[in-house]
């Protein structure tokens, strides 16, 4: 393990074996081996060596705990390790940040793409293939049908294309792959989350922004355009489910059990899933929902259960009144049309969305800027003032340029169409479950149920509607 980390295991069992008289012997290759985070990080190993008559011998260098100038030569070689730990690290962040300043791609390429000149470039045979996993995934399949898809379609996983930078170039060191050969849930979700669909540069699943504030271009054409990837990334999280402590986790697009799976919670935090009556351990009763913690043996919830008719009907009843009551041009009915239109028109909404988060970044890289000089005092000098001046006419442009680019404040969007959606109320009584759970999805976020069952229902299930904050829920 590198000697950079302050956390290593061995060494550290290594020290507490010494001090504790079981170990007498550390022999490494070179001191460097031993730490490069300078004299402050062997201190505790001169400490143990002295209380505990041990020797430390290094091959390379060698370096002798017995010998009288161990402790000098020490203190030396730990600095001198750590100035060139410190050295080699500022030499890679300027390599990184030149990279990307140039907008360059210096890792292995993603699925889809080939690499030219440090640039992405379609290819030709994975790039209409990740079209359709995209088109497949708007469409509601799930993580495994594409994975089964891929697999009917012959399509090699990404880790059987490791190592082809071209498409007519043989596979790295001319080695056949010969690992699993059926696609895999993470790696479709893989593909699925990368920001370089749409030609940025990804760290941990997010797009990087350079030092201006403009996001990382990586590819000169890239497979997704920015709204086309926003709408995506929006379908995918309007799948995800809740864990048992309210996060949401990844989920491969199963069909709901029930019309308001994923949509009930306990109070303490916890999902209430479904469970039917007459299988498992409900082997007799109605369906009902119940709290997932309970049944986490020490957990903070001694336990939540609900009647599943009984929740469905008061829920039911609550969105019929809900909907009759909103008003075209109130806050309730526009929180509604702003989750009806990014059902019907994701992309559109993905770039309206990305032009605000765009207008907002501007505006804060200006306000910066004012505060760093008015306020903050920096940027002095004849010097100071001309790079000051520079970065501010650039920050200002940026901003002029997003509000030209945003779509029109004063656009009236037709809600047409939401006023018809709103004749699923009929469905509530006679609808499939599927009608049902679209216009919940419209209506509200979550549904928190208390665990006194002796309360009426309408103390008991407490409804956080559209548009509101999680303050609702208390």
């Amino acid at each position: 393990m590198s000697g950079a980390l302050s956390t290593r295991p061995a060494f550290l069992a290594w020290l507490d074996d010494a001090a504790a008289g079981r170990a007498g012997a550390l022999l490494a290759w070179r001191f460097d081996r031993i730490s490069r985070e300078g004299l402050p990080a062997v201190a505790r190993l001169l400490e143990v060596l002295k209380a505990s008559g041990g020797r430390m011998l290094t091959y390379g260098d060698r370096m002798d705990s017995d010998s009288h100038a161990f402790r000098i030569t020490a203190a030396v070689l730990s600095e001198v390790a750590y100035t060139e730990r410190e050295t080699l690290k500022a030499r890679v962040l300027s390599r990184q940040a030149n990279d990307r300043r140039k907008g360059w791609w210096t890792r292995e390429r993603p699925f889809g793409y080939v690499v030219q000149d440090h640039r992405l470039v379609r290819h030709p045979d994975e790039a209409p293939i990740v079209r359709e996993l995209v088109r497949r995934a708007m469409t509601g399949d799930s993580l495994r049908a594409l994975a089964k898809w891929l697999d009917a379609e012959g399509v090699p996983t990404p880790k059987a294309a490791k190592g082809y930078k071209r498409p007519d170039k043989p596979a790295r060191n001319g080695r056949t792959y010969t690992g699993p050969p059926t696609w895999q849930l993470q790696s479709v979700r893989v593909i699925l989350r990368n920001p370089a669909l749409a030609g940025w540069l990804p760290n941990e699943g997010l797009p990087v922004r350079g030092e201006d504030g403009e996001l990382i271009v990586v590819a000169n054409d890239p497979i997704l355009s920015p709204g086309e990837w926003h709408g995506l990334q929006t379908a995918l999280n309007a799948r995800s489910a809740l864990n048992a402590d309210g996060r949401r986790r990844p989920a491969v697009g199963a069909a709901p059990a029930h019309e308001l799976s994923r949509l009930l919670r306990c109070e303490c935090g916890g999902a209430m899933t479904f469970q039917r009556g007459g299988r498992g351990q409900r082997k007799k009763g109605a369906d009902a929902f119940k709290c997932v913690r309970s049944s986490q043996g020490a957990s903070p919830c001694p336990g939540n259960y609900v009647n599943a008719p009984a929740i469905t009907a008061e829920v039911s009843s609550r969105v019929a009144r809900r909907v009759a009551a909103l008003e075209p041009g109130s806050p309730e009915f526009q929180a509604v049309a702003a989750r009806w239109l990014r059902e019907q028109d994701p992309v559109d909404d993905a770039e309206r969305r990305a032009a605000v988060a765009a207008i907002a970044n501007a505006e804060a890289a200006v306000a910066d800027l004012e505060a760093a000089r008015y306020e903050r005092g920096e940027f002095v000098g004849v010097n100071g003032i001309a790079r000051w001046t520079a970065l501010y006419e650039r920050a200002t442009a940026r901003l002029a340029a997003a509000t030209a680019a945003a779509p029109d404040a004063d656009h009236v969007v037709d809600v047409g169409g939401l006023l018809d959606a709103f004749q699923l109320l009929e469905s509530l009584d006679g609808g499939t479950a599927e009608d049902r759970r679209a216009l919940y999805l419209l209506t509200f976020d979550v549904v928190t149920i208390l665990r006194d069952r002796a309360l009426p229902p309408e103390a008991r299930f407490r409804v956080r509607w559209a548009g509101e904050d999680e303050s609702a829920d208390a």
